[in-house]
């Protein structure tokens, strides 16, 4: 075990929006890796501090009030000031600080992995760095324009560097830190086009300084960024079956999802893409409707972009599409009762981002189903013979459909219940069906026989025998 001085950075940056949670009580840290209470003496309970992120080891109040928290994953030492301010005192090379001491006027501290002790010295060091998190903007990116803020300037200066490359941890793959930024107010990205971006702040002390100046507190940073365009893609078209319509349930209001500023992590502040959706949409709800040939489908898009789609058919035997409507925003169409002719067709989805795109920059996506048939006639019903046999009646009959299959056969006498009926060879498979009938026996007089079937797609044709019983 080796003992270091580690002089305290002169310059402090907040600790991220991301993984430090405002304070606020209890609920702050549901989900949190660890958090700081302060307990007073009446018993109430004050959260100071979360992270969902970070793991506190060890605590250190100091004179002045202020909070020292020994935290893992960089080694890192925050500072947690009476207005709940973060801070990120230094990062160490360590994996983690343990331990934290107060000897007189110095402040020791404990490292594992590996093992070291260091001395906080008070004297400000000249220089200090801070490194951000990795920025995985999802998709390669353009870089635009970075700036920072920096607040309670003591004369020092601040200066940025940035990289980027395409694996999630920096590696050799990666770009060389570029040439210092040095315009706060905004200045442009050098490194390469990539997916992941990273940058790091150097903190240089003014010679004017003295040791009682206020120190610079790096507020937060801007990183503009355009994501690459992506395809948008439609994954599937979902059938319903015939006689079902699908309805717009209106959508609920819930808060829109801004752009806002990040903290040292390097979040995005601004990105060209809109993120946001200002409604929470609801699935539509199912109606019976006669006729109605319903479809759904589901499309998705890498930059998250809105898209619109377009909605084409193509009967059987035919090579063109015919647009159906386009400019549709739900993910969901009916075809209403007779808007085809009778037939087989099939549809096309194409999905378009440029509702989030620049003129002439969209891409489309689309996706065909699986062959449907509209069948909007009824089934003609045709009785080919019948004979009275005593009491009863036996008769046989016919249907048949232009499009599609008979799907049932079924009977009743004089307006009564209606009985199933098998067809003749026992399954119902076919656009024509042969049936035979022998009814209960019948009393004396007259009796009106109901004979009908039905298709696949629900429509319904009838006959009627009227017959006189001896």
């Amino acid at each position: 075990m080796t003992i270091q001085a580690l002089t305290s950075l002169a310059e402090k940056s907040k600790e991220s929006r991301s993984s430090v949670s405002a304070p606020g009580g209890e609920k702050d840290s549901a989900g949190s890796k660890s958090s700081i209470y302060a307990l007073s003496k009446d018993g109430s309970v004050e959260t100071l501090f979360t992270s969902r992120d970070q793991m506190i080891y060890d605590l250190l109040v100091r004179p002045d009030g202020s909070v020292l928290a020994a935290a893992g994953g960089k080694g890192r030492i925050l500072s947690i000031d009476t207005a709940k301010q973060v801070s990120v005192i230094t990062d160490s090379p360590e994996e983690q600080i343990t331990r934290l001491l107060l000897s007189g006027d110095e402040i020791f501290a404990a490292g594992s992995n590996q093992g070291r002790i260091y001395r906080l010295q008070s004297q400000r060091a000249q220089t200090g760095t801070f490194e951000s998190k990795v920025l995985d903007a999802k998709t390669v990116a353009s870089w635009g324009k970075i700036a920072w803020v920096v607040t309670n300037a003591s004369g020092g200066t601040v200066e940025t560097v940035s990289r980027s490359g395409n694996t999630e941890k920096p590696d050799s793959s990666w770009s060389d830190w570029s040439t210092p930024y040095t315009a706060s107010e905004g200045q442009q990205i050098t490194s390469p086009k990539a997916r992941y971006f990273q940058w790091r702040a150097t903190f240089k002390r003014g010679r004017s300084q003295t040791a009682g100046a206020p120190s610079d507190v790096f507020e937060r940073v801007r990183i503009a960024y355009l994501q690459q365009n992506l395809r948008p893609q439609v994954t599937s078209i979902n059938l319903l079956p015939p006689g079902i319509t699908l309805q717009k349930i209106p959508s609920l209001p819930s808060g829109t999802i801004g752009l806002g500023s990040s903290g040292t992590d390097g979040a995005p502040v601004s990105s060209p893409r809109e993120r946001g959706k200002d409604k929470q949409t609801l699935p539509p709800r199912q109606v019976a409707q006669p006729g109605a040939q319903a479809f759904s489908w589901k499309a998705t898009d890498d930059n998250e972009d809105t898209l619109e789609y377009s909605i084409y058919f193509r009967g059987e035997g035919e090579t063109d599409w015919k647009l159906l409507e386009k400019n549709v925003n739900d993910t969901f169409y009916t075809l209403e009762s007779g808007a085809l002719p009778d037939g087989v067709y099939t549809l096309k989805v194409v999905a378009s981002d440029a509702p989030s795109n620049p003129y002439g920059k969209a891409l489309i996506g689309e996706l065909v189903s699986k062959p449907f048939v509209i069948n909007n006639s009824t089934p003609l019903v045709e009785i080919a013979q019948h004979k009275i046999t005593g009491k009863k009646v036996d008769l046989q009959f016919r249907a048949r459909v232009a499009t599609g299959r008979i799907a049932s056969g079924e009977f009743s006498i004089d307006g009564g219940e209606w009985f199933l009926v098998f067809p003749v060879d026992g399954i119902a498979d076919s656009a024509q069906e042969e049936f035979q009938v022998t009814t209960p026996e019948l009393t004396t007089g007259e009796h009106s026989i109901g004979l009908r079937a039905g298709d696949t797609a629900g429509n319904t044709g009838s006959a009627k025998l009227v017959v006189r019983i001896p």
